[in-house]
């Protein structure tokens, strides 16, 4: 009988001490941790103090903790520590501090719960074409591939542009959840692949791309961030010719012709020349003829090609004739006549003015001379 009532009274007591150990902390905040949550690179150690702060009789500070070590540091503070935080259901693991208070109710136990954050960087961040060479037109698939990296909720995918390595573009950001299957546990790390769609156009030939990976988490100053190479990208296109003369284009006998056709193209196009004397000149951007003769003249065809295409421009060439020596000779001929006329015009002048008064003068002489002879012989006849 006296056994009995000792076992119940044993048993009464055992349920209150577990009831007030177990009743709500009459304290506000009775015990500080610091830092108050931890955030921990994947693999990283992590140290956490636990302090006392309210002043009634207590026990020890304790952690209870599946993993890690407690060390005393003295009655009011204890820290736990790990070398090595690898476990990602570390808060499964419900860590907490805890202290035993007395109070004139009873023992009172107090806690307080540390909430960690592990978080792992990508291990690598690949980019991969779906073809090494592109067509115009043609709607092309790009692929990144992120592999164990977590927690995947915090991750963002960007898409970048290059162009001449000057100017950038973000194209595309994905963001949880992800249109594409992730592989892996959802409460670690996973794989993420990520894919962006692009048109082939000529203006993406020779741009590169990249992706990157953003891992924001509160606590970060700035975002862990992962990056891929970059890839470039080859955009074969059918020619467009530009550079050059169309319509008419007109020469004069005898002139230089040069004339210049280029084509944007990839590949290379061939270039091709018809003449109006269906003289082919192959491979040669630029078409010279030396010396212009009446027989160029016609109509001229540029004709681009590669295997995506082709395109071709034409113009006219018109040959006039060079009349400046003609007029030249006409003008050297006139002033001929017109010398010729002036010293005709001249010599017949002279002739009309000073030869007449010679030869007046001329009989005048003849005249008296023989008007003298007659007087001395009639002189003499006397």
């Amino acid at each position: 009988m006296h056994v009995f009532v000792l076992f119940v009274f044993l048993f009464v007591l055992g349920l209150e001490y577990t009831h007030t150990v177990t009743e709500e902390c009459p304290f506000k905040k009775p015990l500080t941790l610091f830092p108050e949550t931890l955030l921990v690179k994947y693999g990283e150690p992590a140290k956490v103090t636990c302090s006392i702060n309210v002043t009634a009789d207590h026990d020890e500070v304790k952690w209870e903790a599946a993993l890690g070590d407690n060390n005393k540091v003295n009655d009011t503070s204890v820290f736990w520590n790990v070398s090595s935080l690898t476990q990602w259901d570390v808060n499964n693991n419900k860590i907490f501090c805890y202290v035993n208070v007395k109070t004139a109710d009873g023992s009172k136990q107090c806690k307080a719960h540390l909430k960690i954050t592990l978080y792992k960087p990508p291990d690598s961040v690949m980019i991969t074409s779906e073809r090494a060479e592109w067509s115009e037109g043609q709607k092309m698939v790009l692929r990144c591939s992120v592999l164990n990296v977590g927690p995947v909720q915090n991750l963002t995918v960007q898409w970048i542009r290059f162009d001449e390595s000057i100017y950038t573009k973000i194209s595309k950001s994905s963001m949880y959840p992800w249109n594409l299957p992730i592989s892996g546990d959802m409460k670690g790390s996973v794989n993420v692949t990520d894919e962006l769609e692009v048109e082939a156009t000529r203006d993406k030939d020779g741009a590169q791309y990249q992706c990157k990976t953003l891992l924001t988490l509160e606590g970060l100053q700035h975002p862990e961030e992962g990056a891929s190479e970059l890839v470039n990208i080859s955009v074969h296109y059918k020619p467009i010719i530009y550079n050059t003369t169309v319509g008419t284009v007109s020469r004069t006998k005898g002139d230089r012709l040069e004339l210049e056709c280029r084509a944007g193209a990839n590949p290379s196009a061939e270039i091709i020349w018809l003449s109006p004397e269906n003289t082919t000149f192959t491979n040669t951007s630029t078409l010279v003829i030396a010396h212009v003769q009446k027989e160029h003249q016609g109509h001229y065809v540029c004709f681009a090609s590669n295997k995506q295409g082709n395109d071709s421009v034409s113009l006219t060439l018109l040959v006039e004739e060079d009349y400046l020596p003609i007029i030249a000779s006409c003008a050297a001929a006139a002033v001929l006549i017109l010398v010729i006329v002036l010293c005709a015009c001249f010599c017949r002048y002279y002739r009309h003015t000073h030869m007449g008064q010679y030869i007046l003068k001329s009989l005048n002489y003849h005249k008296h001379s023989s008007n003298v002879a007659h007087g001395d012989m009639d002189h003499n006849q006397l």
